[in-house]
This record gives structure tokens, sequence and C-alpha cells, in this order.
């Protein structure tokens, strides 16, 4: 959709950018703004057409930045160099878009009906790009731009009474300057434990969960349902059956493959026949 995208946003570009050179140019609104009152209104109406002007052209811009990132990466690559320029274009938009909620006081009818939607959805955008600007920095790390990493990837299934799935399967994945590869899968029945790889050290939790043993048994390590003491008990756990220390853990469940799949499109497994 990122075409589709571009060319929206291209004429909501020319569109806004025509009528911002048509009402700074205008010789009637700069007399009428002149007057208290309706320079007020002009203003606004200028400030808005700025507005949706700016927005536009950084939207172009990102989408630019994604589908360049998108065109360099394949296949087990994400390309890194694109990737921070994609970063970089994420911070210079949300500074472009900073200070761009105005006022809407003294404003009326359309135009105050115009600002305060204009106001809502750079809210709105400011959110995403701080959103997304944390979430591009964090992902140059994971994918091993400071050098290679490794992570235990926990299978869950999601039919537990409890906040996460029991871990049932496990598998590496290998990660180095955009270049990742996944181990196959296996059952934990595969690193099992005789004893466990650390204490339950807090009272409240031990006493709760420590008869289901989480730093023994996989089935029962993210119990708790809190992930990163989850993560740390399997980390703890994989070292101990493997000798073996991991960067960290990633949980994958049905619905969290049912999403990647929304995004990548369908996969084709040899030995599962569709119905």
């Amino acid at each position: 959709g990122r075409q589709l995208a571009l060319l929206t946003l291209s004429d909501m570009h020319q569109s806004a950018f025509a009528a911002d050179r048509r009402l700074s140019g205008s010789a009637a609104l700069k007399v009428l703004s002149w007057l208290p009152f309706v320079s007020t209104q002009v203003h606004g109406l200028v400030d808005g057409a700025n507005d949706v002007d700016v927005v536009s052209a950084e939207g172009e811009k990102l989408v630019r930045a994604a589908s360049a990132c998108a065109n360099a990466s394949h296949g087990n690559y994400v390309d890194l160099p694109t990737l921070k320029l994609l970063a970089d274009q994420v911070n210079l938009s949300r500074n472009a878009l900073s200070g761009r909620v105005r006022s809407a006081s003294g404003l009326i009818g359309p135009i105050h009906r115009a600002r305060v939607a204009l106001n809502d959805q750079i809210t709105v955008l400011n959110g995403l790009l701080g959103d997304g600007s944390h979430a591009l920095m964090f992902a140059q790390d994971f994918l091993g731009a400071r050098g290679p990493k490794t992570y235990f990837v926990a299978g869950l299934n999601n039919s537990e009474m409890r906040d996460q799935g029991a871990v049932l399967s496990w598998a590496l994945l290998h990660v180095n300057n955009g270049n990742f590869t996944m181990s196959n899968a296996s059952s934990v029945g595969t690193i099992s434990l005789s004893s466990p790889a650390a204490p339950v050290s807090d009272p409240g939790t031990k006493l709760v969960f420590g008869p289901l043993e989480p730093t023994r048994i996989w089935q029962s390590v993210n119990a708790v349902g809190d992930f990163p003491t989850s993560a740390k008990w399997m980390m703890a756990m994989y070292a101990k059956a493997r000798g073996q220390q991991v960067d960290g853990v990633l949980g994958v469940d049905v619905v969290t493959l049912e999403n990647i799949l929304r995004v990548v499109g369908a996969v084709r497994i040899p030995t599962v026949r569709k119905n």
C-alpha cells in the first residue's frame, strides 16, 4: 500500500501547497487581516493550509524512506543502512511536526472545526512517530548493528487460563548486521532439566508459583505472567541445559504468527496440506 499512500500524499501536498500560496499571496486577505477579529480567522486559515502542506510533505518523505528500506531488504536480510535512514527521517519528521498543534481559541465555524480536527491528527502522528523512533532504534540493535546476537525463541500455545501460553517448543535466532537465521524448532523435552536453573527469590512469587517449579519445568516458566521475569529464567534454564548464553528471549504464539503472516503473506509448508 505504500505506492497508493504516496500518490494520496502527493495530491494532498500539491493541493495544500497551492492553497498556502494563494492564501499567503491574497491582497484581499492581507487587507482583511488588519481587522482584529478577522485577522484571527485569516491567520488560522493560513496556518492550517501551511500545516497540512508540511504534514503531507513529511508523509511523502517517510513513505519513500520506508520503501527504500523495503526494496533494499530481502528474505532473511534487513538492510541496516536504509533502516537507519528511515529512523533518521522519522526523527526529522517528528521535529517538523512539533509545534504544529496550534490553539483553536478565537476561531469560528469551519475554520475552528478544521483546526481542531487537524490538531487531533497531528497529535496522533506525533505519538506514532515517537513510537516509531523508539522501535527503529531498538530494531537496529536487535538486528545486530553492533555485532552478532543470539536469541532464544519460545514457542507458546495460546490456550492457557493465564497471561501467557505454555512454552512447548524452542529455537534459536541468530542475527548479525541485518542477516538473521533460525535453527530448526525442537520440543522443550530436548532441553529438560533435572533441577532448577535459578532460585525463585521473591517470597510472594515463590509462595504462589514455587510448586510449579517455573525455573525447572519449561511449561511452567511463564506462569507468573511477567515476561521480563520469565525471560530471565528461560535464559538461565537454556544456559544450564546447553551451556550457552543467549542475548534475549522472544515469545511467539499463534496470534503473533497470525499478525506476522498478515504482513509478509502466506507461507507454504510442504508437510501441511490446505483443506
